[in-house]
């Protein structure tokens, strides 16, 4: 397995918070140029309080598998990473399907709920259907960027964040015309989907594989999903004052959702740069010593 020197670490921890500081930037950008042309109006609160479901799933799960993921597979031959990778994978594709089709089958009671105090909710109809599929696919190349993560590969993977705030900044700026605010959420979504076609290259070139088996787990498996909860749980306690944020300001005048979420955009900048890469480079190299 290769480890990283500790002389280079500082190098590394460097390269990846460059990567998150011109993700942020361009980001930056992108929110700017957002406020700029939709502004801070009942219909973006609506947008924004329907992005912030799945992304809060996105979080979780970025934030629980990762933790889990490499120290786990940190000592292991690639077969058995492969093969670890190929079962998780098939149980998240069975729960994003459960998932997928909770939502299409409850769509219609849960829109009539919602419009009691979110009444252009019905406008927004291709924004919900990119945020359902963007959440498996955030999923998928969490398990597989995980995987490289544990066999010291961090840099390559680090860029995907680019991918993506590239692809929403483009198609924000190009579809708005045609799809107003929903062309970010068009951006997301292919975003998502670039990163997973990145990762997954990166993923096969380090020699790992894919197995289409059923899912099968042993007492291994099972004990891995019980430390996961508990990192589930914390995440979930975390990541929920976005949400509870969020709907709490949906009482107050319109606007007042997008205000929220503007305002909190420098410092979600400041945590992409440090917090990003800090997890990114030292959680690895940790986990070996």
């Amino acid at each position: 397995m290769k480890t990283i020197q500790h002389s280079n670490i500082v190098k590394l921890l460097l390269s990846v918070s460059v990567v998150g500081l011109l993700a942020g930037l361009i980001t930056t950008a992108r929110d700017i140029y957002l406020a700029r042309s939709f502004g801070a109006t009942e219909q973006m609160d609506t947008f924004f309080i329907l992005l912030v479901i799945p992304m809060f799933l996105i979080s979780i799960t970025n934030s629980t598998l990762n933790s889990t993921l490499v120290p786990l597979l940190s000592k292991e031959t690639l077969n058995r990473i492969s093969i670890k990778v190929s079962r998780l994978s098939s149980l998240l594709a069975l729960i994003a399907l459960i998932f997928m089709a909770t939502l299409v089958y409850a769509s219609i009671p849960i829109g009539h709920f919602f419009n009691f105090w979110l009444p252009h909710l019905d406008e927004f109809d291709l924004s919900f259907a990119c945020f359902t599929l963007m959440v498996p696919l955030a999923v998928y190349s969490t398990v597989l960027r995980s995987a490289l993560n544990a066999k010291q590969e961090v840099f390559k993977p680090a860029l995907s964040q680019i991918i993506i705030a590239f692809s929403s900044i483009a198609s924000l700026i190009g579809l708005h015309q045609f799809y107003g605010i929903e062309a970010l959420s068009i951006g997301l979504f292919l975003g998502y989907t670039l990163e997973l076609v990145y990762i997954q290259k990166l993923y096969f070139n380090e020699g790992l594989k894919i197995h289409l088996s059923a899912i099968m787990f042993n007492k291994e498996d099972i004990r891995f999903y019980k430390n996961s909860f508990f990192l589930l749980l914390a995440a979930v306690l975390m990541y929920m004052t976005l949400v509870v944020d969020q709907f709490m300001a949906t009482s107050l005048e319109n606007g007042d959702v997008s205000n929220l979420v503007y305002a909190g955009k420098p410092i979600n900048f400041i945590l992409l740069i440090l917090a990003g890469g800090i997890s990114q480079v030292f959680l690895p190299e940790f986990t070996i010593s």
